[in-house]
């Protein structure tokens, strides 16, 4: 809650700027897909994002604030959804052609020039909200009383200004019960890849080598913050334990042992430096590598935090990238770092493939199943293309499934794992 109530402040003190970059379009919603697909398998919910109209590939943009607002709309939507789906979809649109909605700030709008925007819609499911409120939930701390969930009620508040900030519009319709929609339009400003960072260049898929095993600890107060870090690192073949405060924290460190924690500042009852100091004056805890993860809003204070006894600090909202650097800096492993492929299967059609796969496991005896479990649960592909070699039989859905772990489907295995599970 500080760090929303900063970026507020900040905000409204005109001391927010953005920092227009150029960014890859298919590595933001590559991002956005992977931050939340896990989320929504965990929930059963579809989620579905996609590139509606040619759009080029390169756009300028602040990155890290648009993914902010992608990151509050989705997660709300993603908290007020019990089934159905999520969708989000990317378009462009004119000026003349802005949707009419229940909830505008393109309303206060003066500018009649025709602006061409990339247009960003996200749709669910959900309980929905009564129409007449929507204006009020955009305003600071004001959220529908009968929604029923904790959060500071700023998250839309914030979305809302730094959209405005990059000069563009906010929309919103919806009906209580009836799931909700939630849009947002920046002027669309396309670039040349000669610009592009090299870091946005080289989108890479980071994992452990298999057979390793490294344990995290993670811990921050925020659910959907704790999702997204969580999925990241399982994704990549890191076994992850997540606390939601500090004081389950040092209760989960003196009964395990960690090759590195990832501390959120920002905590209520006891907050991140006290839970470092804390695990510092253990033995085990003298030379851990322990990584402070916070909003950009406190980077002033790095060099002040590493004097404390962190190791390094995280900027919220950070690229994977930047944080498997960090962390491959600690840890005697090394990480593996391979090209980012586009799997062809969606999320449908791997469902269908475990759907199928399920009763042919279930033939099997515990003791074949389990080895199969263990080594899915670990990411352990050389394990796992064993087990197969092993027990395969002539078959297209056997075929696929080894298709899958030799393509390195990370999201496949984790998937498989958690309905064999």
């Amino acid at each position: 809650m500080i760090n929303d109530v900063l970026d507020l402040s900040k905000i409204e003190a005109g001391k927010m700027e953005i920092k227009l970059q150029t960014c890859k379009l298919d590595s933001l919603v590559q991002d956005i897909r992977f931050m939340f697909e896990m989320q929504c398998a965990k929930k059963n919910l579809a989620f579905k994002i996609s590139v509606l109209d040619e759009i080029p590939e390169y756009l300028i943009l602040d990155n890290s604030k648009i993914k902010q607002v992608f990151i509050n709309l989705i997660g709300n939507a993603i908290k007020f959804t019990k089934e159905g789906s999520i969708s989000v979809s990317i378009s462009k649109i004119d000026s003349k052609r802005i949707p009419k909605t229940d909830f505008s700030t393109w309303n206060t709008r003066r500018n009649n020039e025709l602006v061409e925007y990339l247009f960003v819609e996200v749709k669910d499911t959900g309980k929905g909200i009564d129409p007449e409120r929507l204006n009020d939930i955009f305003e600071p701390f004001k959220q529908h009383e009968s929604i029923g969930y904790s959060g500071t009620g700023l998250g839309l508040s914030i979305s809302s200004k730094l959209i405005e900030l990059h000069d563009g519009f906010m929309c919103a319709s919806a009906k209580l019960g009836n799931g909700a929609t939630f849009s947002f339009g920046i002027p669309l400003i396309s670039s040349t890849a000669s610009y592009l960072s090299i870091s946005e260049e080289l989108d890479e898929n980071v994992h452990l080598q298999s057979g390793l095993t490294v344990r995290v600890l993670i811990v921050d107060d925020i659910d959907s913050n704790l999702d997204v870090l969580e999925s990241i690192l399982v994704m990549a073949g890191f076994t992850v334990i997540s606390c939601s405060n500090g004081f389950d924290a040092l209760d989960v460190f003196s009964k395990n042992t960690f090759d590195i924690v990832l501390l959120d500042l920002r905590m209520p009852e006891i907050d991140g430096v006290e839970v470092m100091l804390k695990i510092r004056s253990t033995e085990e805890g003298k030379s851990l590598p322990i990584i402070a993860v916070t909003a950009s809003i406190f980077v002033e204070s790095k060099e002040e935090l590493i004097k404390k006894g962190f190791n390094d600090v995280v900027l919220k909202p950070f690229k994977n990238s930047e944080l498997f650097s960090v962390m491959d800096r600690f840890l005697d492993v090394n990480l593996l770092r391979v090209p980012f492929e586009n799997h062809e299967n969606s999320l449908e059609d791997l469902g269908d493939l475990i759907i199928k796969l399920l009763p042919i496991f279930n033939t099997l005896e515990n003791k074949i199943k389990d080895q199969l479990l263990d080594a899915l649960i670990m990411t352990d592909l050389d394990t796992i293309l064993q087990w197969i070699k092993e027990n395969k039989e002539d078959s297209p859905t056997w075929n696929q499934f080894e298709e899958q772990v030799v393509d390195k489907n990370y999201r496949f295995i984790l998937q498989l794992s958690e309905k064999m599970n």
